[in-house]
């Protein structure tokens, strides 16, 4: 099971929203947000960790990442420090 980072772009509206879902592939992570969120996916990338906020069922992991819009797409974290510091 991955963490996955997923922006939403609302077609009504045009905001875009992004979410953390836990899943064992991109295409179930895409399928689970979109069941729970109305919107076009516009990118899925990897997290690290698990990250705020999240949809879909979750994991007792919590929340590990907390910025992950500079993390995604990393198989682990870029930066020198944990965020927790």
């Amino acid at each position: 099971m991955g963490a996955y980072w997923i922006k939403l772009r609302d077609p009504e509206t045009g905001k875009t929203d992004a979410f953390c879902v836990e899943a064992a592939s991109k295409v179930e992570a895409i399928g689970i947000v979109t069941i729970h969120r109305r919107g076009n996916v516009t990118s899925c990338m990897p997290l690290p960790y698990p990250a705020s906020p999240r949809v879909g069922p979750q994991s007792e992991i919590p929340a590990f990442c907390y910025d992950p819009g500079r993390c995604a797409g990393h198989q682990c974290c870029p930066k020198d420090y944990a965020c927790s510091e």
